[in-house]
């Protein structure tokens, strides 16, 4: 057995393993949402619907893998992902995250959730 097979093995354990908790215990992703009038519209089965500075509403589907996505907060600016494999649930983060990417200077777009923000400073004045 090579040392590649083994490492392919220890790999395909770790995800079964991985897999095994995640329908004990979901894994859990919150995502938020900064800026003027940006927020969740609706969330159902299927699909999320955001307001993210634009014209119209976002809808971005939502993969059968996560099982939950819930609005959280007063504002609807705070969504909760949940699910049993946490591969997919990061791959449907990062599709969420596609719709407004943070900002580098302004502290807009999909943030997770406690995330620091590093915003860049804006041009130099000359004296």
């Amino acid at each position: 057995m090579s040392r590649f097979d083994r490492a392919l093995g220890q790999a395909v354990a770790r995800r079964l393993y991985s897999l095994a908790q995640g329908l004990i215990v979901p894994y859990k992703q919150k995502a938020e949402l900064r800026g003027t009038g940006y927020q969740f519209v609706g969330c159902n089965a299927t699909t999320i619907r955001l307001m993210a500075g634009r014209s119209h509403p976002v809808v971005l589907n939502i993969d059968e893998a996560v099982v939950s996505a819930k609005p959280l907060g007063a504002k609807g600016r705070t969504l909760e992902l949940s699910g049993g494999d946490s591969a997919s649930l990061g791959e449907q983060f990062a599709k969420l995250k596609s719709a407004r990417p943070p900002g580098t200077y302004k502290e807009r777009g999909v943030y997770k959730k406690y995330d620091l923000a590093f915003c860049k400073a804006g041009k130099k004045r000359k004296a």
